[in-house]
C-alpha cells in the first residue's frame, strides 16, 4: 500500500527542492544559506506563535498546527546545517 505524502512532507519537499535548485544554479552554499536562514528563522518565530514579517500565510503555513511546524522544522534541519545554519536544539526531535 502506498501512502500519499502529508502536507508537511509536501512543504518540506518544496523547500528542499528550491534550495537544491538554487544551489545547482549558483554552486555557492553561502548564497543559498541566506534563503535557508530566512526560512528557518520564520519557522522558529511561527513555532512560538509569532509572525514578525507576516510571512506565514504567504508561505502556505497559516493553518499549520504547532506540531506540524515542528515537524517541518525537523524535516529541514539537516539540510539547513549543510548551508551553515545551526538549528535551535529545543525544536529538534531527538528521534529524527
Amino acid at each position: 500500500m502506498s501512502l500519499s505524502p502529508n502536507r508537511v512532507d509536501e512543504m518540506a519537499l518544496r523547500y528542499l527542492t528550491m534550495w537544491n535548485e538554487q544551489y545547482g544554479l549558483v554552486n555557492d552554499d553561502n548564497i543559498v544559506a541566506y534563503a535557508v536562514r530566512e526560512v528557518m528563522h520564520d519557522l522558529e518565530s511561527w513555532i512560538v506563535g509569532e509572525d514578525p514579517n507576516g510571512a506565514i500565510e504567504t508561505a502556505g503555513c497559516g493553518d499549520y498546527s504547532n506540531a506540524e511546524l515542528l515537524e517541518l522544522y525537523n524535516a529541514l534541519a539537516s539540510t539547513a546545517c549543510f548551508f551553515h545554519y545551526t538549528p535551535v536544539t529545543k525544536y529538534l526531535d531527538p528521534d529524527t
